[in-house]
């Protein structure tokens, strides 16, 4: 879809919403050709005509993100056309609906401030509210969904069918973005690309960001769409990563294949259910690995299978070693009956938490 008949959308959106406005629609001077001047005004321009000229001359694209210009809308439609001045902040927003939820339009236009007078602060913080804003749809518009370059970016370095939710950006957007001085032209911002190797097993280390990681350096480039705003960005990442801490496995994108003996579902689930009861152990069962797994996993509180179920699979093996060793289990051995339970529930994301955690134990057992 060409620049002009994203405008002329944009257009047709303005009108139908200016028809429907209880007060505007019913102004003495009001016309639905007026549209054509709130849009023109909101990009910064007099007149639809030097709107379409400056298409015409690609200057104007109107896609990307835009900072509504309030005053030239004032001018245009306040002073030129004698709408009530009280009815600017209106106008202002109805400019923006037009383009933000007009999803042919291709616009953002939900800013906080139009980059003159006081600067808008998000409540409570000195963090400015568009610049914040901005960073945020920055960073959805090179991740929102698996597909983008960004993602396919990490499949050359991990396995393509790996979850692909466990990325965290770093993005160094200056504090004045955006003023008036950032108009018009092309600016790169510092960015750190980060992908959780553990997917998110832990939580603890993945928020203070001392969890196995993948990351890369690198740049978020925007380039102005016109006078008022920018294109969605580009990136460009370095070749080398600034951490690398996959295994031999990871490097070699062998699939993980998860231990642990095959365990009957339909025992299993029995266990389960007679644990969650409290019920006791069957005589005829005291064999079955399969049925005690299930049962220590959901004994009385069920807080084992629980926390496997978060993926705080530490937590819920020492929880379920803990009660497998409470339990008179007369055939087999506790720590074998906790791990399978375990390993039965992991997920691809927690199951190696949970084998670090098997493992750490039995090394502990060895030594004693």
């Amino acid at each position: 879809m060409s620049a002009q008949t994203r405008f002329k959308l944009l257009v047709s959106h303005l009108t139908k919403l200016l028809n429907e406005h209880p007060t505007i629609s019913k102004l003495e001077n009001f016309s639905p050709r007026h549209a054509e001047t709130l849009a023109a005004a909101g990009f910064g321009y007099r007149n639809q005509f030097d709107y379409l000229k400056a298409v015409k001359n690609r200057v104007e694209h109107c896609v990307g993100y835009y900072i509504p210009d309030s005053k030239m809308i004032a001018q245009r439609m306040v002073n030129g056309l004698q709408y009530p001045e009280q009815l600017l902040p209106v106008l202002v927003r109805l400019f923006e609906s037009a383009g933000t939820y007009g999803p042919a339009v291709k616009c953002r236009m939900g800013y906080d401030d139009d980059l003159s007078g006081p600067r808008t602060l998000i409540n409570g913080t000195k963090d400015y509210a568009n610049r914040e804003r901005l960073k945020r749809e920055f960073i959805d518009d090179l991740d929102d969904d698996e597909h983008r370059p960004l993602r396919r970016w990490f499949w050359k370095f991990i396995r393509d069918d790996n979850p692909e939710d466990y990325f965290t950006y770093e993005l160094n957007v200056p504090r004045d973005f955006p003023s008036s001085y950032h108009l018009g032209r092309t600016i790169s911002f510092p960015l750190t690309v980060s992908y959780d190797l553990d997917l998110g097993a832990d939580q603890e280390a993945s928020f203070f960001k001392y969890n196995r990681q993948l990351a890369f350096s690198g740049t978020v480039r925007i380039v102005p769409s016109g006078r008022r705003g920018w294109r969605y960005p580009t990136f460009k990442l370095n070749e080398t990563p600034t951490y690398d801490q996959r295994t031999d496995a990871e490097r070699d994108k062998v699939p993980y294949v998860q231990p642990g003996e095959d365990l009957d579902d339909d025992e299993f689930e029995a266990g389960r259910a007679a644990g969650r009861m409290c019920a006791e152990i069957p005589v005829e069962k005291n064999g079955s690995l399969a049925w005690m797994a299930g049962y220590v996993l959901n004994w009385k509180d069920g807080l084992a299978w629980g926390h496997m179920s978060t993926g705080q699979s530490y937590k819920a093996f020492h929880l379920a070693l803990d009660t497998a060793e409470s339990l008179d289990l007369l055939e087999l051995e506790p720590l074998r009956v906790a791990a399978e339970g375990c390993r039965h529930l992991a997920s691809t994301r927690c199951s190696r938490q949970l084998e670090d955690a098997i493992a750490d134990e039995i090394a502990e057992r060895e030594a004693l």
